[in-house]
Order: structure tokens, then sequence, then C-alpha cells
């Protein structure tokens, strides 16, 4: 069996690529991804590559293989 958790404060600034493999998982309405004019966090201006979350988010994932 595995067990992930995984947990975001609202206010926390995360690289699409730390959360893209459960970007799918976390609701729309929690969270703003980068516009294109918007600088990421290393100020690259690389449109979309930053979320910024608007709610708390916990995710816990339990997989089962029998």
């Amino acid at each position: 069996m595995t067990h992930e958790t995984h947990t975001f404060k609202k206010g926390d600034r995360l690289l699409l690529d730390q959360i893209y493999h459960i970007y799918g998982l976390i609701p729309h309405d929690s969270i703003h991804q980068d516009d294109i004019a918007d600088n990421t966090i290393l100020n690259d201006n690389d449109c979309g590559e930053t979320v910024l979350f608007l709610k708390n988010v916990k995710i816990v994932i339990d997989i089962t293989v029998s």
C-alpha cells in the first residue's frame, strides 16, 4: 500500500513543476495560475509557471494493489 499526503496553505506559491503530478486533483477554485504578464518567483517571466494557493488544500492518496 502506498500512502501520500500533500498539504498546501493559503498563500503558498509553488513552481508548477513541484505539483504537476497532482495538479488535476486540486480544486480549481483553490488556486490561481500565473497570468502571461506575471513574473515568476525567479523573475524570469515564464508564463503560467507558478501556482498561488487561494485556499488551504490537503490531498490524501491511498493506493492498494491486490
